[in-house]
């Protein structure tokens, strides 16, 4: 191998180990320059918009569950899905924007049964008679709440668990 070779491939391995150890962010004025301009409500520049009209969050929580703003201050371009995802949960009569993060995946290390795995990260039946299928969870310790209780399962979450509270509301009820 010859000396210009080996300087070569030192300087791409040097290249490679500086660009995997480098964080990429982007803030909303990048992003614009890129021509790919988001609306403004999507940047942390509009905080005084409120919640209500907010489609992002600028807080230390937003990298958690994945709704950050481009320009939240800290953020880095993730690449890794969250485990989280936004449910709209049609039941409780929130407006049809709203809906609840939940965790509804296992963690890649759980052992347990195949069909805990199965109830936690399926789509659940909206008629399924198992209310631990069917109702969040959530651990008043960690603030994490789960789409259900085989969720909670297979993220070895068993202790300090509130399950959600549900009525049953029959505007159709004949007494016999």
């Amino acid at each position: 191998m010859s000396i210009s070779s080996l300087t070569t491939l030192l300087v791409l391995y040097f290249a490679l180990i500086w660009s995997a150890d480098s964080l990429v962010s982007f803030n909303y004025t990048h992003v614009r320059e890129f021509g790919n301009s988001c609306p403004q409500l999507d940047s942390c520049e509009n905080q005084e918009l409120g919640n209500k009209n907010r489609t992002c969050a600028c807080d230390e929580l937003c990298v958690k569950y994945g709704d950050c703003c481009i320009d939240a201050p800290g953020v880095v371009a993730l690449t890794s899905p969250t485990p989280f995802n936004c449910f709209k949960l049609e039941q409780l009569n929130l407006p049809k924007k709203i809906g609840i993060y939940m965790k509804n995946s296992c963690l890649l290390s759980y052992k347990g049964p195949k069909e805990f795995r199965h109830l936690c990260e399926s789509a659940s039946s909206r008629d399924s008679s198992d209310l631990l299928e069917s109702l969040p969870i959530t651990d008043s310790v960690a603030g994490i709440t789960f789409k259900n209780y085989y969720c909670s399962i297979c993220n070895e979450k068993v202790d300090n668990l509130v399950l959600w509270s549900s009525t049953l509301n029959c505007s159709a009820l004949i007494l016999f």
